[in-house]
């Protein structure tokens, strides 16, 4: 879609979405009042919305702080035996589930930019994908709520032609693309995993399906990625919207500064060892791991994946599709 076409839809979305209550945007934070997804929510989202659509996950002996310097949105306390950022994930779903929600967004809070892609000609005329820029963001007063809106809208369009699906995301982007990312409404079983800005079907979410104890800690991405997979569910990537985050700030809810702590490598290791006993062994790939090979992070070899289930094969779902 070029431009117009991608504003015009969004505006539409935002008309159909807005007033949807099987939808909500869920923000687990921990020690950061200021937190840089709480600026972007406050800055342009009616106020309207952030009642209706928008809930920050808070510790208690915090919760003051945070209404402090966020007081227009609604706050749950986190309960003390979920705590660790696996098990408050776990039950965020669960609270959405239980309030009669279908779809939770279950967004990190250090997200600090939102953008839509649109169809644009590159320096030497060549078509391919641009991302929003700040005069677009400007220019609506309620930018985040229509980009927020256009995701729920594709992704009950995704639910609905892939019973499957269980949990995605959106694209992480910093630059433009090339022309293929316009075109693309997801990626199926295909790419980067879910992380950061997690979507997630909850209508039937019990706890403790997806969350296991190896994950409370550190490493709750793969373990629920592992467990969805194994249960026979996909994973889906939205590409017509993308993300930023604050990647200079060490995560206040996981672990330490320092990656080679003694602390951190058993954390790493319990994750290492509990993937092992599940069929993500098959085709895990350790995409970082510490100076002497011992396992930090992981994602999955598709191909390995297809090899094991050819009928679950993955690929791009196409924006024509999208008839609604």
């Amino acid at each position: 879609m070029t431009k117009e076409e991608m504003l015009a839809f969004m505006q539409k979305s935002r008309q159909k979405q807005y007033n949807n209550p099987d939808w909500i945007v869920c923000v687990p934070s921990i020690t950061r009042p200021n937190f840089a997804l709480g600026k972007l929510l406050r800055e342009k989202c009616s106020k309207e919305f952030l009642s209706s659509h928008i809930v920050i996950f808070v510790r208690k002996e915090e919760l003051e702080a945070y209404r402090h310097c966020n007081p227009e949105f609604n706050y749950e306390i986190v309960p003390e035996e979920f705590y660790g950022v696996g098990y408050t994930r776990d039950y965020v779903n669960n609270w959405a589930h239980s309030h009669g929600k279908s779809v939770v967004f279950n967004w990190d809070d250090d997200t600090k930019n939102l953008t839509f892609m649109y169809e644009a000609l590159d320096r030497e005329g060549y078509a391919c994908t641009h991302h929003s820029n700040k005069a677009d963001y400007e220019g609506s007063p309620v930018f985040v709520e229509e980009i927020l809106c256009s995701i729920a809208e594709l992704t009950f369009h995704l639910f609905k032609v892939f019973p499957t699906l269980r949990l995605g995301n959106i694209r992480r982007q910093r630059f433009c693309g090339d022309y293929s990312v316009q075109k693309t409404l997801a990626h199926v079983n295909k790419g980067a995993l879910p992380r950061q800005t997690e979507i997630w079907k909850v209508s039937d979410y019990e706890i403790g399906r997806y969350m296991k104890p190896s994950g409370r800690y550190h490493g709750e991405d793969i373990t629920m990625v592992a467990n969805v997979l194994q249960n026979k569910e996909d994973l889906f990537s939205i590409q017509q919207f993308g993300y930023d985050f604050v990647s200079e700030q060490i995560s206040s809810t996981v672990r330490d500064p320092d990656e080679n702590s003694e602390r951190n490598r058993k954390l790493h290791a319990h994750t290492f060892e509990s993937l092992k006993q599940w069929e993500i062994k098959y085709y895990l790939k350790i995409s970082k791991t510490y100076p002497d090979g011992a396992f930090m992070y992981g994602d999955i070899d598709w191909r390995k994946f297809y090899a094991l289930h050819p009928e679950r094969k993955g690929g791009a779902y196409l924006m024509e599709n999208y008839n609604e």
